[in-house]
């Protein structure tokens, strides 16, 4: 941005200056899937680098391939491919990513919900969380699941707080997935009456 002749970076083109500066440094776009379609749009240059030869007629003086990245309100910049390394996170829904974008990662990590941390809770307990894990790592159905955070403040392996609090959540989001949530753990015998209480 220019504010009366003076130029005021943004993170990527702060980024951008110091590798062209000769610093290595890594792009990392936190809950990418939350991001506006239009915002993701700026993304799309930067994301594949640019040949010497392209990147000269583009009037870009460099010896290597660069990243180049548009912003209708900062112009073009550009800086060695080599020093930029974009890294992208995110839970797999919300907004859809455009296909030319996605092409353009070139690995995915798929990171999974380690079961090993639902050892100490009741069967019920790891029954009903790995139903929720299922679906998101298996179905990519759900939109909302119990956390680590969450488990963290468990006060016994049976913390009825646990269910009541997601719950809760769920139904200032979306009532329906609220009470699909309900009906799972009523499905767990020995939860069958752990919502006679009100949550």
């Amino acid at each position: 941005m220019e504010i009366q002749g003076k130029r005021f970076p943004g993170v990527i083109s702060e980024a951008f200056a110091l590798a062209r500066d000769g610093e290595r440094v890594v792009l990392f776009f936190d809950e990418l899937f939350r991001f506006n379609v239009r915002a993701l749009d700026v993304l799309i240059g930067p994301m594949l680098p640019v040949p010497v030869p392209v990147a000269r007629s583009m009037g870009i003086d460099t010896d290597v391939p660069v990243r180049v990245v548009r912003s209708p309100m900062w112009g073009v910049d550009y800086a060695p491919a080599d020093n930029i390394t974009i890294i992208a996170a995110g839970n797999p829904w919300g907004t859809q990513l455009d296909p030319a974008l996605r092409r353009r990662f070139t690995d995915a990590l798929k990171v999974k919900f380690d079961r090993n941390v639902l050892i100490p809770l009741t069967p019920a307990f790891r029954a009903v969380i790995d139903m929720m894990w299922t679906d998101v790592e298996v179905r990519n159905t759900a939109s909302l699941v119990i956390e680590y955070q969450a488990l963290t403040a468990m006060t016994r392996p049976d913390d009825p707080e646990l269910f009541k609090r997601f719950y809760r959540r769920l139904q200032a989001s979306d009532e329906a997935e609220a009470e699909a949530f309900k009906l799972n753990v009523s499905s767990q015998p020995a939860l069958a009456d752990f919502w006679d209480e009100k949550p």
